[in-house]
């Protein structure tokens, strides 16, 4: 009778528990995907596009710290002619624009911007390994941005760069 009792008891206790073992992992999953949603929602992108490719590498330092800085920041970097990324920076949907001497000259706009140096050495595309060179002779990139548009993250970008690299800004 006993053991009856013994294997009762104890078969009692293992299906309590199978059931408190299914209902951890039930809230644990919610609230993993909770926080995945909060972390998904958090995340802030800048976008950043050049007219020239090569013009990254101007800013790569500063994209560097920055999302070493904070993990939840993320870049998104294009390219395109000159007026139409100055068009998307306008719209908003870009929040800064690299463009050479040559096409900075020809922009008249009211827009904020800042020169930085460009270095002319060729650099190696880490990703692939090849060396990258540059044909050009500029030696300043500008770069733009709306100031009517508030991005916090941007202008953190902003200020890393004038840290590191700005020799004249023109407002």
């Amino acid at each position: 009778m006993r053991d009856i009792l013994l294997i009762c008891t104890t078969f009692a206790m293992f299906v309590f528990g199978f059931y408190i073992a299914k209902r951890i992992d039930i809230f644990v999953e919610e609230n993993q995907q909770m926080l995945e949603k909060e972390e998904i929602r958090h995340k802030y992108l800048i976008q950043i596009a050049a007219e020239n490719p090569v013009f990254f590498s101007s800013v790569s330092s500063v994209m560097e710290y920055c999302s070493g800085s904070d993990s939840r920041i993320e870049f998104a970097i294009c390219s395109g002619k000159p007026g139409s990324l100055m068009e998307r920076l306008e719209e908003g949907t870009v929040d800064m624009v690299l463009l050479s001497e040559e096409s900075a000259s020809k922009q008249h706009t009211c827009l904020d911007h800042m020169k930085i140096p460009f270095s002319h050495g060729g650099f190696a595309a880490e990703a692939i390994g090849l060396p990258i060179q540059n044909p050009d002779e500029d030696t300043m990139v500008y770069v733009f941005w709306n100031p009517s548009i508030s991005s916090p993250q941007r202008d953190w970008a902003l200020l890393a760069l004038r840290r590191d690299f700005c020799i004249s800004e023109c407002s």
